[in-house]
């Protein structure tokens, strides 16, 4: 994680740098912490715990399993493999019919609302 962070220090010269992140623990290690005291350009962002739908990447194994998992029997490990390959050669998670999974299309809910409904 530091080195990636030095290679973000080096192509990012000036201006605070912002990262959003989920919550996997090698980002809270205390090297981490350390490494970002000595750097405050750098600021991580923390997705709230258990919130897959706002991350990108959770959409696309999503599509995955739907395309390549679910429903589908695989005698041999390599039959796997090749559907694994294929999905992400043919851009498969491309197709018009996953254009919705794919967006950032969020809604922002008021905090007058979110206020209320927790009581």
């Amino acid at each position: 994680m530091i080195t990636l962070l030095e290679l973000i220090l080096e192509e990012q010269k000036e201006g605070k740098i912002h990262i959003i992140l989920d919550n996997a623990r090698y980002y809270h290690a205390q090297d981490v912490k350390i490494f970002l005291e000595e750097n405050p350009r750098i600021v991580l962002h923390f997705m709230p715990p258990y919130s897959p739908n706002l991350n990108i990447i959770e959409r696309l194994w999503k599509i995955l399993k739907r395309e390549v998992v679910y429903n589908k029997f695989y005698l041999k490990f390599n039959d796997f493999r090749k559907a694994v390959i294929n999905f992400f050669e043919n851009k498969i998670w491309m197709q018009e019919k996953f254009d919705k999974i794919l967006k950032d299309n969020f809604q922002i809910m008021k905090p007058g609302f979110s206020a209320s409904y927790l009581g």
